[in-house]
């Protein structure tokens, strides 16, 4: 009985952790789209959920990151509006929807 309550309390942590992300990504490949990240902007990812995005001209944001199995979700502000990016984790690179690509530094 202790073993099987213990199993259920090793499980249950384990399916609470959320996964994370840590490490430094550069745009190697620009959006589509006007608004979306340019060649030279760094991704700057840290264990707690933060990452900070800065751009080629050096101006920088803080966001918030989450990651599902290899769907990868940033929230961020800019000028008051809140914006979400969607992309996928492949190997070493982070490749978005709207078709930029960042390689792990």
């Amino acid at each position: 009985m202790r073993f099987a309550i213990a199993t259920l309390l090793v499980v249950a942590l384990a399916l609470c952790a959320s996964p994370s992300l840590s490490g430094t990504f550069v745009c190697t490949k620009s959006s589509e789209k006007i608004l979306g990240f340019h060649n030279g902007t760094v991704l700057e990812f840290k264990p707690n959920g933060e990452v900070y995005i800065k751009s080629p001209e050096g101006k920088g944001v803080v966001g918030r990151y989450d990651i599902s199995g290899e769907k990868l979700n940033i929230k961020f502000e800019v000028l008051g509006t809140t914006l979400v990016v969607e992309g996928k984790l492949e190997g070493n690179r982070i490749v978005f929807t709207d078709g930029a690509v960042f390689e792990k530094r």
